[in-house]
């Protein structure tokens, strides 16, 4: 298993021959006040995997963690790992989790962690911030 992508992003679909179409890629949030809730937000993980992992099962966990390593959400999405195509060199599994009403309790430093069945794989930084204020100031 390789991690070939984790984003957030405004909006994603894929398309049937597996194309990702991302729009509005991000990592911070701004809010007039906090608590904030971010209204709509995509999470995009795309998973290569080895042809002896095909037809297993999985699970895909977030946590949604603030600087303080408190989580605020978690997600979890079980899934099989599908058949290898003989006729593609690779074999990728692309997860596109929404998120609506994401709580952001203040303004600081959050991360997704992206944990395929209990070990991390990656790290998406979230800088939360009072509107008006610079990028990266919290």
């Amino acid at each position: 298993m390789q991690l070939r992508m984790a984003i957030v992003a405004d909006y994603v679909n894929e398309t049937n021959d597996g194309k990702l179409n991302v729009l509005g890629i991000f990592d911070t949030i701004s809010a007039n006040q906090f608590p904030a809730t971010h209204p709509e937000l995509r999470l995009v993980i795309s998973i290569e995997f080895t042809v002896a992992e095909c037809g297993t099962e999985r699970e895909l966990t977030v946590d949604f963690i603030d600087q303080d390593g408190n989580r605020v959400i978690r997600i979890s999405q079980p899934f099989s790992v599908p058949q290898f195509e003989i006729s593609a060199n690779r074999n990728v599994h692309n997860s596109i989790m929404q998120l609506r009403g994401l709580p952001v309790p203040h303004a600081g430093t959050f991360e997704f962690h992206i944990l395929m069945n209990d070990v991390e794989i990656a790290r998406i930084p979230v800088y939360a911030k009072l509107t008006g204020q610079p990028e990266g100031a919290t």
